[in-house]
């Protein structure tokens, strides 16, 4: 048996050090407590060998069992909240005193289990009910806003206008209705809302968590308005769903024989797509507060497949990310899901149980009927969705595009701090001590603030933008593929002529004349990777334009305005400033990136 804690080495060993004082042997006839036992449950992998190995988890610990004869002492201790100590010879064949006591006085020291004496009657968690939430902040806004007036939202919020063409850009297409009112009048984002500036306040009855799992009595609450509302709505989202599904696998044939990790995100992407197409269109735009509320519960439910898919491709808190290529199963995105605390969030928990989470992954990625869906006939509001299921996937796939193009900025620009904060740190110019203090600190931020912290998982991520991007490539109709991630995150295939990048490597060379070749390499490098992706970023946007009927903007799109992104984001940790601002600051260089050219000319003091 092997027990894993995700709490840091130091707690856990403060636990077990030989060195404290050391409790009585366990004996038979105690009485034990598995405090808050709905939250153990059981899960099992197996080996590439064959071999199952079961893993109970418990709060933030997780039990390994790999001796199959011990698999139904975990499965009976999952289900008890106190026992006899001795009545654990009898959870399976041949077990013993000598068998068990090994294994209770094992889960004691790792805090799973409690001595009754000791520990007495737990104090109930989960006591928040009623209308408040202490772990949501108060809604400041008023009005419920619309991004079909981006200019005006972006200025207002985040200092700089943002031209409703280069919407996609900076609002991820998973997002951009977020801020939306249904005709419940609630926003489709309830909680979660982005950016949180717009949530507006809404009354919400908040609830203890009943069900069993890492939910169970938390002290972060269930959003029960919201669960009743989609109970309300679920024959019809469930009837609505497979047609989504259909129309994703006819351009995705291959993913009938079994579905990938990037597969699924991609498929629940194209479900909020939906919706998002059909309050942004041009033509027949559906008004902000009249979108049917199946609908705004449909993209609230498929909104967690798509988080816990990201989890999965971008978090590596837990266990380590995978491969968009990765085959999954609707089992592996539950079983990750719990056991990751995916259900939770900073400010509650999943409302939705576990049957109704299952119903849904297994109509979304099994293709099984729900049976709340029998003889169901779709409402005329979520016939019109149907009707305009294969341009939202157009807009769905190309949105999702432009947000693993734009966003690959990110790991470039994390991984030029790095660079600089090692280059400078081993120069022993006394004059950049201010910049390496400065650059140390940024380094630190990485370290422990971002999923950026070293070039392995900087690599990854970008690694998974392409793989993202050259998915979404495969099923578009008609028009010819989009230019290459994979080409623009490669410096010497940016799209610029030879005469151009002289032009740019000779005036940053010019202007920091005084510093070492391998900043001026270092600083090159980056502008000429950013400008390959904001190339094809903004090829992607005007293609979502001509879809939605938008008018083109006359402004070409200038990188800098994916810093509104950053800036829209509430406050919490600590947050790197935007890569070209610091280095107008530090090395005297004002940057413009276009996808017709970079601009590099010495900043006004």
């Amino acid at each position: 048996m092997t027990t894993r804690h995700s709490q840091p080495e130091d707690s856990v060993r403060q636990d077990t050090d030989p060195s404290l004082s050391q409790p009585a042997p366990l004996c038979d006839d105690e009485r034990l407590v598995l405090p808050f036992a709905k939250r153990a449950f059981i899960q099992y992998s197996t080996s590439p060998d064959g071999s199952k190995t079961q893993h109970l988890f418990y709060d933030d610990k997780e039990i390994e069992f790999d001796e199959e004869d011990l698999f139904p002492f975990a499965e009976a201790l999952a289900t008890q909240s106190h026992f006899i100590a001795g009545d654990a010879k009898h959870w399976g064949p041949g077990y013993s005193w000598r068998t068990v006591q090994p294994l209770l006085d094992s889960l004691l020291d790792a805090g799973v289990l409690r001595r009754a004496q000791e520990y007495g009657e737990p104090e109930p968690r989960g006591r928040h009910v009623g209308t408040t939430n202490p772990f949501l902040a108060p809604a400041t806004a008023e009005i419920a806003g619309d991004w079909n007036n981006c200019p005006l939202l972006t200025k207002t919020l985040a200092a700089r206008e943002l031209p409703l063409a280069w919407l996609e850009l900076v609002i991820p297409v998973f997002r951009v209705i977020h801020i939306a009112l249904d005709s419940e009048n609630r926003q489709v984002g309830e909680a979660n809302v982005f950016p949180p500036a717009l949530r507006l306040d809404r009354p919400i009855e908040w609830r203890i968590c009943n069900y069993p799992g890492s939910r169970y009595r938390d002290e972060r609450p269930m959003n029960a308005t919201a669960l009743r509302s989609m109970g309300a709505q679920w024959p019809q989202m469930m009837a609505l769903l497979p047609w989504v599904r259909d129309a994703f696998l006819h351009r995705y044939p291959s993913l009938r024989r079994g579905w990938t990790l990037g597969g699924i995100e991609a498929l629940a992407t194209m479900v909020l797509a939906l919706p998002t197409y059909l309050m942004m269109r041009v033509d027949d735009r559906i008004s902000n507060g009249d979108l049917h509320p199946a609908l705004s519960s449909l993209f609230r439910v498929t909104d967690g497949v798509r988080m816990v898919t990201h989890q999965m491709i971008f978090v590596p808190v837990g266990e380590p990310t995978l491969p968009v290529s990765t085959p999954m199963t609707s089992r592996g995105v539950y079983e990750y899901a719990e056991r990751n605390f995916s259900f939770s969030s900073a400010h509650g928990v999943c409302a939705g149980p576990q049957s109704m989470i299952e119903d849904l992954l297994q109509v979304l990625i099994d293709g099984r009927a729900s049976p709340e869906a029998e003889g169901v006939t779709l409402l005329p509001e979520l016939e019109t969705a149907r009707a305009a299921i294969e341009s939202a996937m157009d807009y769905g796939l190309l949105g999702l595009q432009a947000h693993a193009a734009i966003f690959s900025v990110w790991p470039v620009m994390t991984g030029c701090y790095a660079r600089l904060a090692n280059i400078v740190s081993l120069s022993a110019d006394g004059a950049a001590d201010g910049l390496r203090e400065r650059l140390a600190q940024h380094a630190d931020v990485l370290r422990r603030e971002t999923h950026h912290a070293n070039a392995a998982m900087r690599a990854e991520r970008l690694a998974a933008y392409v793989q993202i991007h050259d998915f979404c490539a495969e099923g578009m109709r008609g028009e010819p593929p989009t230019p290459s991630l994979a080409e623009a995150a490669v410096p010497d295939s940016a799209a610029l002529d030879s005469a151009s990048r002289h032009i740019i490597e000779t005036g940053v060379r010019k202007i920091l004349q005084g510093e070492s070749q391998p900043v001026i390499d270092c600083l090159i490098e980056t502008f000429l990777t950013l400008h390959g992706f904001v190339r094809v970023a903004s090829a992607i946007q005007m293609r979502i334009n001509r879809i939605l009927g938008r008018q083109q903007s006359a402004l070409p799109f200038d990188l800098t305005l994916i810093d509104i992104h950053n800036r829209l984001q509430a406050g919490g940790s600590a947050r790197l400033p935007f890569l070209l601002d610091e280095i107008r600051d530090w090395f005297g260089i004002a940057v413009t990136i276009t996808p017709e050219k970079i601009e590099a000319l010495a900043a006004e003091k």
